[in-house]
């Protein structure tokens, strides 16, 4: 009787409910080249499906981003080059891609091309060794570091849920706290690790909220309640100069500002807020997310401060993270006005 009155109420066990999830994991793979990147999006693959709002095309392109283009390699001659590294607020995670900032950006700056290189689930470490990699033999002009409080967050709790093979071995420089993520290991995910779904006790709830509506809404408020600590969390440690995760940002900043140089790119850091750091009333969260930009600052990024042009917009965010329509257009039109009075980089 308690299952059939949590699936008249409007719960379904996991399999028998939309998940945008299990669909996302479609177009993202492991990389398979004993490299130092973890995974990445599955080159020339796409997925439709619907996250709080309506259905959105993911269109990969042959290189691996969300795009309906290739970039031409060597860089053509007088096109100033934008590459934008992040996880699925740049991607564009709930939205179509002429709606996320990178596509607003490149409409309101002409003669620039900006690429859109966001994955799911990729903190600072990743973004660092994809623009070492792979960024560039594109030529940037400029690179521009789109920051969420969660790029901190232990990977296993982040990269696992993001594709459906086991992934490789995790470099100890993509760990932000190493006892932290030994913790996680011990208590939730045993042998395997690395896959996408847990084992232990987290593995066998999961296999229950898959048959049992009653299960998945059981558990429901533990799952928020993860999420919701998880970027707590995240800006806390932050915060905490003395924490392995302050120096962990540090680092990866400083060493994607030594890549910028090395390629003569201007590099610009843009720290996207969830979204209880938009209640004006709350200094303690947004003070906590200043943090962030005073190591980026100090590890020689050019801040561009979107905030207050996300607290006008009022319904700036689809869920915790992740920003609406509205919320892209204002983080563009700031980039936008940042990027206009800079001089492009000399290439000597």
């Amino acid at each position: 009787m308690a299952e059939l009155t949590a699936r008249l109420a409007g719960f379904g066990p996991l399999r028998l409910q939309p998940d945008w999830l299990a669909r996302l994991r479609t177009i993202q793979q492991p990389v398979s080249d004993g490299g130092p990147l973890i995974y990445e999006l599955k080159p020339s693959s796409s997925v439709t499906f619907t996250y709080r709002g309506p259905p959105a095309e993911y269109r990969i392109n042959s290189e691996g981003m969300r795009s309906d283009r290739i970039h031409a390699r060597p860089k053509p001659a007088g096109v100033r080059r934008i590459l934008c590294l992040g996880d699925s607020v740049l991607f564009g995670l709930g939205v179509p891609i002429e709606d996320v900032f990178s596509s607003k950006l490149e409409t309101m700056l002409p003669g620039c091309e900006v690429m859109n290189t966001g994955v799911g689930g990729y903190n600072t470490y990743s973004e660092r060794i994809w623009l070492e990699t792979r960024g560039a033999t594109y030529q940037p002009d400029d690179v521009i570091v789109c920051y969420c409080p969660n790029d901190v967050d232990e990977p296993l709790e982040q990269f696992a849920i993001q594709v459906d093979q086991k992934l490789p071995e995790f470099p100890p420089d993509s760990i932000p706290n190493p006892a932290y993520h030994a913790d996680v290991l011990k208590r939730h995910f045993g042998p395997s690790a690395h896959s996408a779904e847990p084992g232990g006790l987290s593995g066998l709830m999961l296999k229950f909220q898959k048959r049992s509506a009653l299960v998945n809404l059981c558990l429901e408020p533990f799952a928020y309640g993860r999420r919701s600590r998880s970027h707590e969390r995240c800006l806390i440690a932050v915060a905490d100069k003395t924490s392995p995760e302050h120096a962990w940002l540090g680092r990866q900043l400083a060493g994607l500002a030594q890549c910028a140089i090395r390629l003569g790119a201007k590099i610009y850091f843009v720290y996207i807020p969830v979204r209880y750091e938009m209640d004006p009333s709350d200094r303690q969260h947004s003070e906590m997310g200043r943090t962030a930009m005073a190591l980026a600052r100090a590890s020689g990024l050019q801040i561009i401060d979107v905030n207050a042009a996300l607290m006008a917009v009022g319904d700036s965010h689809l869920d915790v993270t992740h920003l609406s329509p509205r919320g892209h257009e204002a983080v563009a039109r700031c980039i936008a006005e940042a990027l206009r009075g800079a001089p492009r980089p000399s290439r000597d």
